[in-house]
């Protein structure tokens, strides 16, 4: 009677305790940190961009661009002499903060964000047989909401594709790609809560060893 007693104090010990098991070996189930990531991201109107982030998954993003409309522009108030020719360009800058959230086996990750983007938009007339752009010199500023996934592989390296919606109006998409280091204890193993399962197994273990 007092070794079944003894067993099942093991077992609720064990099974209560959220940090048991803390430095033993990583497995590819547990969940882990993020201390830090960078990596490159583009976007069709803005491909120069970078992602730089850390803190367990935040993250912050930026894109910009300098088209070649910029050299050369006429800006100014009314209308443009000639016809539009339907072609825009735009310059500008765009930044978001988000979160990457956990989903699921250290793979996959789901980035959320919210930023601004900061264009000026440029419009292409034809008059007599000569182009040229035209601006009215007006930033616009429009909010932008980011959500994708993040799939990282060989340990160190990260793919990522999301969703943008600009001002509730435009459809984007971000891709990237970059490198991204996770927090480890000190014994080299990153830290992790063990499953029900673990413990109980665990117990069994111990039980064994004591009924030798």
């Amino acid at each position: 009677m007092k070794k079944i007693s003894f067993y099942f104090l093991i077992f609720i010990l064990i099974y209560i305790t959220p940090s048991f098991g803390q430095n033993r070996s990583n497995t590819e189930d547990e969940k882990r940190s993020i201390d830090f990531m960078i990596g490159y991201n583009y976007t069709p109107d803005m491909p120069l961009g970078f992602t730089i982030g850390g803190l367990s998954g935040f993250y912050a993003s930026l894109n910009f661009n300098f088209s070649a409309a910029s050299n050369g522009v006429t800006a100014g108030i009314g209308h443009p002499n000639g016809y539009f020719t339907g072609e825009t360009a735009s310059d500008g800058i765009a930044f978001l903060l988000g979160y990457s959230v956990y989903l699921k086996n250290n793979y996959l990750r789901l980035p959320v964000g919210i930023g601004m983007s900061l264009t000026e938009d440029y419009y292409l007339y034809n008059d007599n047989g000569k182009t040229r752009w035209y601006g009215n010199g007006e930033t616009n500023n429009r909010i932008i909401l980011e959500a994708g996934l993040q799939l990282n592989i060989f340990n160190h390296l990260y793919l990522s594709g999301t969703y943008r919606t600009i001002g509730f109006k435009t459809n984007a998409f971000a891709i990237g790609a970059g490198i991204i280091y996770y927090s480890s204890d000190s014994s080299g193993n990153s830290s992790k809560t063990y499953t029900s399962t673990d413990k109980v197994q665990y117990y069994s273990q111990i039980k064994d060893r004591f009924a030798a």
